[in-house]
C-alpha cells in the first residue's frame, strides 16, 4: 500500500516542480510519469494482480507453440498472441510480458492525456485515484485496447471517422469486446445543444432501468449466451462506492454543463457524452449485470479530461475551492481502495521478491 502512496506523492511534487517552472516541463513530466507508471506495472511480481499469474501461464504456452496454426487456434486475439511469441522468440519471459505490456499501457493512457488534457497533472492524479491505473494490472489485454480506443479520440474530434474505425479494428485484435466503441463515431455527428443532451441523457437513463429487459432481449436474439445469465457476469456486483464517486462526478459535469453551456467547447462536451455513459454502465454494473464494468473500462477514463476542462469554466474561486474538493475525495478515495485491497495488487511486492 504505501508504494502505491508514494507514487502518488512523487507524481504530484514532480508535477509541481516541472509544469510550473520549467518551459518543457510539461512534456517532462509526463515522460517522468510515463516510466513510473511503467516501472510501478512493469516490475511487480505475479502475486499482484488476480490475473497476472494467468498472463504468466499463458505466455510459457503460446511460446511452447512451434506452428502457425497453433497460433491461429488460441483463444486470445491474434494480436496479443503474437506480440507474446514475439516476445518469446526474441529470448524474453513471462516478466519481460508483464513489463512490455505495462509500457504499453501506461504509454496509452499518458499520450491520451497530452493530446486532450491541458491540465495534465489534474489529469494524471485522476488516472491514479479513480485506480483505473490499478485495474490494468488485470484484464491486461482489454487495458491494452483501451488505451488504443483512447487514443482513435483524436480522430472522432476531428470527424475522421475512418481512421478512427480502423483504430478499432487494431484495438480489436488486442480484445475483441472494444469493437463495439466504433459505435462512438456517432458522436461527432450530432451537433449537441441543451436540447439533444437532455434528450440523450433521459435515454440513458432509460436504459439503466430497463438493462434487465435489454439483456434478456439479448440473450432471445443471441440463444448461445443464454448460459451466462447463471454467472457472475450477469449478475449485480452489488457495488456501492463506485455509484458514489460515478455519480458525484456525472452530477458535477452536469452542473456545469447546464451553466456554462460550452457546447462551442468540443473536447469537453464530447468527453462529457462518453463519461455520462461510463457512469451508466457502472450503475448498471452495480444493479443489473457486473459484465457492464468491463465495458465501462473504455470509456471512464474521458472523465480524467472532462472533469479538469469543466473545472476550468467555474468562477476563479470556485476552481480553486473544486480542485481542493477532488484533491481531497481522490485521495480518500484511492487510500480507501488500498486499504481494502484493490483487485488484489495489495500488498505490492517487485517479481525479484518472489
Amino acid at each position: 500500500m504505501t508504494i502505491y502512496i508514494l507514487a502518488l506523492f512523487i507524481n504530484l511534487l514532480a508535477g509541481v516542480a516541472l509544469v510550473s517552472r520549467f518551459k518543457n516541463g510539461k512534456k517532462t513530466y509526463l515522460w517522468f510519469t510515463f516510466v513510473e507508471l511503467t516501472l510501478l506495472g512493469g516490475l511487480r511480481s505475479i502475486n499482484v494482480g488476480t490475473d497476472t499469474s494467468a498472463y504468466h501461464d499463458i505466455f510459457n504456452s503460446i511460446a511452447k507453440i512451434d506452428t502457425l496454426q497453433g497460433l491461429f487456434d488460441r483463444r486470445e486475439e491474434l494480436g496479443y498472441v503474437l506480440l507474446n511469441k514475439l516476445l518469446s522468440a526474441l529470448g524474453g519471459d513471462a516478466q519481460m510480458l508483464i513489463f512490455v505490456c505495462s509500457m504499453f499501457i501506461a504509454g496509452g493512457f499518458i499520450l491520451f492525456i497530452a493530446k486532450n488534457s491541458d491540465h495534465v497533472i489534474f489529469s494524471v492524479f485522476l488516472l491514479f485515484t479513480l485506480m483505473m491505473y490499478l485495474s490494468s494490472f488485470n484484464i491486461v489485454r482489454q487495458f491494452m485496447a483501451t488505451v488504443i480506443i483512447l487514443n482513435g479520440f483524436s480522430y472522432l474530434k476531428e470527424k475522421k471517422l475512418v481512421k478512427y474505425g480502423l483504430v478499432c479494428v487494431v484495438a480489436w485484435l488486442f480484445h475483441s469486446t472494444s469493437i463495439i466503441w466504433i459505435v462512438l463515431g456517432i458522436v461527432p455527428l450530432i451537433k449537441w445543444n441543451a436540447n439533444k443532451t437532455a434528450l440523450y441523457l433521459g435515454i440513458l437513463l432509460f436504459a439503466v432501468v430497463m438493462a434487465p429487459v435489454i439483456i434478456k432481449l439479448i440473450i432471445l436474439i443471441l440463444p448461445q449466451y443464454s448460459g451466462y445469465l447463471s454467472t457472475g457476469y450477469f449478475q449485480p456486483s452489488g457495488e456501492e462506492m463506485p455509484i458514489v464517486v460515478n455519480g458525484a462526478i456525472i452530477a458535477f459535469l452536469t452542473f456545469v454543463i447546464a451553466i456554462a453551456r460550452p457546447y462551442q467547447d468540443k473536447t469537453l462536451i464530447y468527453t462529457y457524452v462518453i463519461s455520462v455513459l461510463a457512469g451508466c454502465l457502472t450503475l448498471i454494473a452495480a444493479t443489473t449485470a457486473s459484465m457492464a464494468n468491463r465495458f465501462s473500462y473504455y470509456v471512464i477514463p474521458f472523465m480524467y479530461i472532462s472533469i479538469p476542462r469543466a473545472t476550468a469554466y467555474l468562477p476563479k474561486t470556485g476552481q480553486t475551492w473544486m480542485q481542493i474538493l477532488i484533491g481531497i475525495a481522490g485521495c480518500a478515495y484511492y487510500i480507501y481502495c488500498l486499504y481494502l485491497g484493490w483487485a488484489e495488487c495489495v500488498p505490492y511486492e517487485f517479481f525479484w521478491m518472489v
